[in-house]
């Protein structure tokens, strides 16, 4: 848990993100339930007129964003002492002075 001037940051505390937490899940499930409602849809395709379209559609893509970047994760990632230098004790010539 980080800590400012000594004390935890007010958003990392477990009351506060158990509160936020249920405040997104009660938007979410709103959200959904709305699609309930009588009212005419204007989609540019037929799909977009489906219950619950732009829920699901957000979880999926959001799913496959971290299926994606956990790809590019192999691909990209260097070594652990990528930027450590080859000779990496304290000595003249390395930015120290003796």
């Amino acid at each position: 848990m980080s800590e400012h001037h000594g004390r935890p940051v007010w958003s990392e505390l477990p009351p506060i993100v158990r509160r936020i937490i249920w405040i997104l899940v009660a938007v979410s499930a709103v959200s959904v339930l709305v699609e309930v409602l009588p009212y005419h849809k204007h989609g540019h395709y037929p799909i977009e007129t489906s219950f619950g379209f732009h829920a699901w559609y957000g979880f999926v893509c959001c799913f496959m964003l971290v299926v994606v970047a956990a790809q590019m994760r192999k691909v990209l990632m260097r070594p652990e002492d990528y930027y450590d230098d080859e000779d990496s004790e304290p000595g003249p010539g390395n930015g120290e002075d003796s």
